[in-house]
């Protein structure tokens, strides 16, 4: 179990770190790539992007919010697959760290 939990923080830090650094320093490759950058602000993004970077040091709601707040609004479905597996990894891998589970 504790490879199984080695192995999800890893592809969620691979995950968050790539996208949080396109959208912090690469704002018009994000807007390019990203149909839900349209209407917001370059702040914004990189704000977004910025919490994606941070997410990559610890587990974060960000998945959840944004599936909650701009995904499922916009209907952006084709994009909510890969969220919901994100979501579940960080899930995974919280649950799995409780005290808990690893006596």
């Amino acid at each position: 179990m504790n490879i199984a939990l080695w192995i999800a923080q890893v592809l969620l830090l691979g995950m968050y770190a790539v996208a949080g650094s396109v959208k912090v320093f690469q704002v018009q490759a994000a807007r390019q790539r990203m149909p839900w950058t349209e209407g917001r602000s370059d702040a914004f993004v990189r704000f977004v992007g910025t919490s994606e970077l941070l997410g990559a040091l610890g587990l974060t709601a960000v998945q959840a919010l944004a599936i909650a707040t701009v995904h499922g609004p916009r209907r952006d479905f084709q994009v909510l697959p890969a969220n919901l597996v994100l979501l579940f990894l960080a899930l995974f891998v919280f649950v799995g760290r409780l005290p808990l589970f690893t006596a």
